[in-house]
């Protein structure tokens, strides 16, 4: 799951399809995920684990929001 989430990190990045803030913290949530690999029977695991999944609803949220508002603009025109 963290080289899933360092890659979307990557790819947000390289194509600003999406804000960059979005792209970097998917990529501080995959190397968090990676680190805590070690420590995955203790607590500390949860931290980036659903900093993970909330970047997943935060992304989620944006394409409904940019999927509802470009039919709008388009009608505008």
């Amino acid at each position: 799951m963290g080289s899933f989430a360092i890659r979307c990190g990557w790819v947000v990045l390289s194509t600003r399809v999406l804000a960059g803030w979005l792209g970097w913290w998917a990529i501080v949530a995959g190397v968090g995920l990676i680190l805590v690999r070690f420590a995955w029977s203790g607590e500390i695991w949860f931290a980036p684990y659903a900093l993970f999944w909330l970047w997943v609803i935060v992304v989620c949220i944006q394409l409904i929001r940019r999927r509802i508002a470009l039919p709008q603009a388009a009608a505008a025109v």
